[in-house]
């Protein structure tokens, strides 16, 4: 590429920037290794033709993709920041109304952010942090996660929940982990905390639910059944996956009061 060409290059890719946000720089840096090749292919001649060029080439969406690169914790820490496990989940995402199935996503525990392992179409994969305040929801397997700005429950407004339950109540879970300062031999830079986990249930507005007791209580008619239903699955509460809170709550769900 000529010296007059790099710079009406340049000169596209800035308004480009300003037009599309700072995500548009990545796509550059990705495009101009290719345009840095002598070949005929196609060069665009707008902003607007830069992006679908672009689009077209590396696969991605401008909506989806539009959040910062995502900067990864230390490897050396033991054990992993993420939710159930530090492999990709297949996702699928909902933003402002769009769906975006088949996408790789994580959902870092620590940050409260979702992770995207944006794949474009010539191989390259760059790891995005999604725009919390764009996305409505998204599924990580089976697992439904909902954003708190549709949910309003005054904890974090980024933060997301995964929904358990929705059928006469609403039974909501909320994961975390936190770094833990504990250096040995085995974990000489510290190690992530296991995931934990914070209930809530809406009946008219939401509660805390921390512990069995606690759930009992919105269940008067059931907690014998509830009791012996946690020890027969063997269930603890306050420790339990989300598959097995999911279980639990189907269960109670027959004891509700509006359900009698």
């Amino acid at each position: 590429m000529g010296s007059s060409s790099f710079f009406r290059f340049n000169a596209l890719i800035m308004r480009g920037i300003k037009r599309y946000g700072p995500f548009t720089l990545i796509l550059w840096m990705c495009a101009a290794g290719v345009l840095a090749q002598p070949t005929d292919e196609f060069r665009p001649a707008s902003g607007t033709e830069f992006i679908e060029w672009v689009t077209d080439a590396y696969g991605s969406d401008d909506l989806l993709v539009s959040g910062s690169i995502y900067i990864p914790s230390s490897p050396l820490i033991d054990r992993h920041p993420f939710f159930e496990r530090e492999e990709w989940f297949n996702g699928t995402v909902y933003v402002e109304g769009r769906r975006f199935d088949r996408q790789e996503i994580s959902y870092d525990l620590t940050t409260k952010k979702m992770i995207l392992n944006a794949v474009f179409k010539e191989g390259a994969t760059v790891r995005i942090v999604l725009n919390s305040w764009k996305m409505d929801s998204l599924y990580l397997d089976d697992h439904l996660f909902i954003n708190n700005k549709h949910l309003a429950l005054g904890e974090q407004d980024t933060a997301f929940y995964e929904l358990i339950h929705r059928n006469g109540f609403t039974f909501v879970s909320g994961y975390h982990k936190e770094y833990i300062r504990k250096y040995s031999a085995s974990t000489p830079h510290g190690l992530w905390s296991q995931q934990a986990s914070r209930h809530y249930i809406h009946t008219g507005q939401w509660y805390p639910v921390y512990s069995t007791k606690s759930l009992l209580a919105f269940f008067p008619s059931g907690k014998d059944q509830i009791r012996r239903f946690l020890h027969k699955n063997h269930i603890r509460y306050r420790k339990a996956t989300s598959s097995q809170i999911k279980l639990l709550l189907d269960y109670c769900s027959q004891f509700y009061p509006s359900a009698e």
